[in-house]
This record gives structure tokens, C-alpha cells and sequence, in this order.
């Protein structure tokens, strides 16, 4: 399935977005690395909410989610919840880089 932005982009930024989005994948196992490596819940759910942000911005729908719901379990210190949230978000991150999500790309 092609995620559809839901408001077209303006003339001529297509191929800007894209490698915008090639960008932020590639940077996604340090975001990822980054996450588990926090200290503590404070600075994870800092971590946590510029992924759903961004990954929401770029359009990658289930990692926004997956990043929103880890950031829920971190700020009520669910460690379930937060496991299995964390486990989420390492699968969408592997998809990504290895390119399974490429129609998720809008590419020009």
C-alpha cells in the first residue's frame, strides 16, 4: 500500500522530500540505538516523541505509532508496554532500511 500525503506537495519539491526521506531512514538505526540507550525515561520520551514526529511527517504511519505508544508506556513507566512498543519500533526500523517500505517513499 502507497501512503497518500494529504496535501500534495508543492510545485517542484517532490525530489527535495524524497531524499528528505532517504535521509531520515538512513539515520534511523542511530535514532533507534539512541532510544535504547537512554539513560532514563525523561530523555527516552524525548527521544521518543521527535520519532513520532517525524516519522509522522515523513509519512511512516505504524513507526509514528509504534514510537507514540512507547512514548505513553515510558511516561507512565509501563515496562510492558513499553517492551513490547520498543520491539515495534525496531521492526518498522529494520523494514525501512532494508527497504521494504519503498512505496512508502514518495518518490518523484
Amino acid at each position: 500500500m502507497r501512503t497518500t500525503l494529504v496535501d500534495p506537495l508543492p510545485e517542484g519539491t517532490a525530489q527535495a522530500f524524497f531524499r528528505m526521506q532517504v535521509r531520515f531512514v538512513d539515520g534511523l538505526p542511530a535514532r533507534g540505538a539512541a532510544i535504547h540507550a537512554a539513560t532514563d525515561n525523561a530523555q527516552r520520551e524525548a527521544l521518543l516523541h521527535r520519532l513520532k514526529g517525524a516519522a509522522g511527517s515523513f509519512g511512516f504511519a505504524a513507526l509514528s505509532s509504534a514510537a507514540h505508544r512507547a512514548e505513553e508506556a515510558a511516561s507512565r513507566a509501563d515496562a510492558a508496554a513499553l517492551g513490547a512498543a520498543l520491539r515495534d519500533i525496531s521492526t518498522e526500523i529494520e523494514a525501512l532500511t532494508r527497504g521494504d517500505a519503498a512505496s512508502h517513499l514518495h518518490s518523484p
